[in-house]
């Protein structure tokens, strides 16, 4: 049975040229470069989401739920749900 530590270590990666990584230091450059890439660079403000998520709920979701899914939270729903306290 394998340990949790030997099942969570990566040991190669496949990068997006198709080269395998095998060396640690290289593993790593390449995963925090992935993930950089995916979040982009740092900023002051907040991000609007809400035209992305308009437009991805927008053929999925029927028009009389999209305004509740993408609603405020009130202060009053916080404690109702599941995942408080």
């Amino acid at each position: 049975m394998c340990s949790r530590r030997a099942r969570n270590t990566i040991l190669s990666l496949t990068d997006s040229s198709g080269c395998l990584i095998n060396d640690p230091k290289a593993v790593k450059q390449e995963i925090l470069g992935y993930y950089a890439g995916l979040l982009g660079t740092a900023f002051d403000g907040k991000v609007d989401a809400m035209p992305t998520l308009n437009l991805a709920i927008q053929s999925k979701v029927p028009v009389h739920f999209r305004d509740q899914l993408i609603a405020p939270v009130t202060e009053h729903e916080i404690p109702l749900s599941k995942f408080f306290g």
